[in-house]
């Protein structure tokens, strides 16, 4: 984990702040660079899968919704 750590604190991603109530940890927060990279990345992400959702014809998109909200509802019944 450290080595991670280190590799994205080396591409300023993430900052170490120490914890203001135990001086034995250190928080690990996402800098504005890896907010920003964050951001990007969801944008890219919701491109994807509109681009992949726009080959579905509006029958099929129905049905993938109602699909999701019975999968939905039976998650909810396995908490």
């Amino acid at each position: 984990m450290t080595r991670l750590v280190n590799q994205l604190m080396s591409s300023g991603i993430v900052e170490k702040q120490p914890d203001m109530h135990d001086r034995r940890v250190v928080n690990i927060i996402l800098s504005d660079n890896g907010r920003a990279v964050l951001r990007q990345c969801q944008e890219l992400v919701k491109n994807t899968i509109r681009k992949k959702l726009s080959r579905l014809t509006p029958t099929e998109l129905s049905e993938m919704a109602a699909s999701l909200e019975k999968l939905k509802n039976i998650g909810a019944k396995l908490e």
